[in-house]
Order: structure tokens, then sequence, then C-alpha cells
């Protein structure tokens, strides 16, 4: 049952949007939340700047090429809006990616073992110029 407080901006896709909006409702976030999952393919869908915020968690690895991989990051910034903000939770690290295409604001970890499969997060602010 979804929380009245919560509105949605279009209905949620996959099987992480109901998770997201009550996970905003916890948190007491007043926000409107697009809960989508898809390919990064289907990104192109979305305008520049789309996005207040993205998270991406154990997704990325699943593209087996690394170029594509990287096109997929890539495409992550290209929606997110300037100043929002990206969580990326993944066997990976992605802020190579990022720091190529002109981020600044990003922080990494190494291999954590608190989950399984044992992650690494990336998390940043995509850059006002950008």
């Amino acid at each position: 049952m979804k929380d009245p407080a919560i509105k949605s901006k279009s209905p949620d896709y996959g099987i992480d949007g109901p998770i997201v909006l009550r996970n905003l409702a916890l948190a007491g976030i007043g926000a409107i939340a697009l809960g989508l999952t898809a390919y990064h393919e289907l990104l192109p869908i979305f305008t520049n700047n789309t996005f207040d915020m993205i998270v991406s968690s154990k997704a990325l690895h699943n593209i087996i090429k690394r170029k594509e991989c990287e096109s997929a990051v890539r495409e992550i910034s290209r929606v997110l809006k300037p100043g929002g903000k990206l969580a990326i939770i993944d066997s990976f690290q992605y802020a190579k990616v990022l720091q190529q295409i002109g981020w600044k604001d990003i922080k990494a970890s190494g291999l954590r073992f608190q989950m399984f499969p044992s992650v690494r997060w990336t998390i940043g602010i995509k850059p006002a110029s950008h």
C-alpha cells in the first residue's frame, strides 16, 4: 500500500519502485520519486538533466562489455541534473569514468564485504557546468 504522503509522477516500474517510495517515506523525504528498473539503453527516453538523484545498486556489473558499462555510466550522468547526486553500489568502481567526463566531487570505497556479493560504492555530485 502506497503512503498517500508520497506522490509519484508516474507508475512504479520493476520491483524496486515500491521499495524506493517506502524508504523515502521512512526517511521523511517529501519528494516525487520514480522507481525504475530498466536497461541503460532505455535511458534515452529521458531528456538531459531529468533526475535529482540516481541510485544504481548491483546492476552495472551485469553489463558484460566494459565499454558498454562505461557508456551506461555516461548515460546516467547525462540524465542527472547538475548538482544531482549519484550513488553506485556495485562490484566495480566507477570513479575513473566519472572523472573522465568532468566530475570532480567523487568519493569511492574499496571492496566492502558487508554485503554478498562484496561491493564497492562510488558517490558523487554532478558538476553544475556539466
